[in-house]
C-alpha cells in the first residue's frame, strides 16, 4: 500500500471589534472616537473602516464628525497578514442641536413698576423644545416659552435661557438687564401753619 501525507495550515482568524466614546451625540461640536479593540492570536492586522457617510479610513483608531444629522452604521473589517477576515459594526446617532435665543423689550428700566418682556426666538430643525429661564436674581422659571418679569431690587442681572430637545441636546443664550434705583422724593417743613406777619416757611429737602 501507499500513503500520501499532506501538511495543511489553519491560520488564526482575527476578532474584529471597536468601542465608541458616545453612541448618540448632538450635532453641535460633536465628535465620535472609535477605538479599535481587534485582536489576533498570531500575526499582524490591517483595518478598513466604513464610517457610514461615504468616508473611509485605514487607521487603527478613528475620530470622526458627520456633516449631517442622522443615523450611521460604522463598519470595521479586520484582515490578518494571512488574509483572514472578520468584521464588526455599530450604529451611531447625530441629533439636531437647538439654537437658543430671545429678545427683550428693553435692557434698562427704573425700579418703580419695572417690567421686562422676554420673547423666545429659539428653534430646532426637528424635535420638541423645553425651556428653563434663570432670571439672574435667584429665581427660575421652567417650561415657559416667553417670560414677563419684574425685579424687586435695583442692580444688574444676567438673564439666561437654556433650551433642551427631546433628545437631550442643549443650547443657551444670555442677556444683561439693569434696574436703576428709584428716587424717593420728600421734604420737611418747619411749621405748616404760621401767622401772616413775619412768617417764614423753611422747606428742607429729604429726597
Amino acid at each position: 500500500s501507499n500513503t500520501v501525507t499532506i501538511d495543511i495550515v489553519v491560520d488564526p482568524s482575527p476578532v474584529s471589534g471597536f468601542t465608541v466614546n458616545t453612541a448618540s451625540q448632538c450635532n453641535k461640536d460633536h465628535q465620535f472616537v472609535f477605538t479599535n479593540t481587534s485582536t489576533v492570536s498570531a500575526g499582524t492586522l490591517q483595518y478598513s473602516w466604513d464610517l457610514g457617510d461615504g468616508n473611509t479610513s485605514i487607521a487603527t483608531d478613528v475620530t470622526h464628525s458627520y456633516a449631517q444629522t442622522g443615523t450611521y452604521t460604522v463598519k470595521l473589517v479586520t484582515t490578518s497578514d494571512k488574509g483572514c477576515k472578520d468584521s464588526s459594526s455599530f450604529t451611531v446617532n447625530v441629533f439636531e442641536s437647538p439654537l437658543a435665543g430671545f429678545t427683550a423689550n428693553i435692557n434698562e428700566l427704573c425700579q418703580k413698576n419695572n417690567q421686562f418682556v422676554f420673547t423666545n426666538t429659539s428653534s430646532v430643525a426637528a424635535g420638541v423644545l423645553q425651556y428653563s429661564w434663570d432670571m439672574g436674581d435667584g429665581s427660575s422659571i421652567i417650561n415657559t416659552r416667553d417670560v414677563t418679569y419684574s425685579y424687586i431690587q435695583p442692580g444688574n442681572y444676567t438673564v439666561k435661557l437654556l433650551v433642551i430637545t427631546d433628545n437631550g441636546c442643549k443650547d443657551s443664550a444670555a442677556f444683561d438687564v439693569t434696574i436703576n434705583p428709584q428716587p424717593v422724593a420728600g421734604f420737611a417743613i418747619n411749621n405748616p401753619e404760621q401767622c401772616f406777619g413775619d412768617h417764614q416757611y423753611i422747606l428742607t429737602n429729604t429726597t
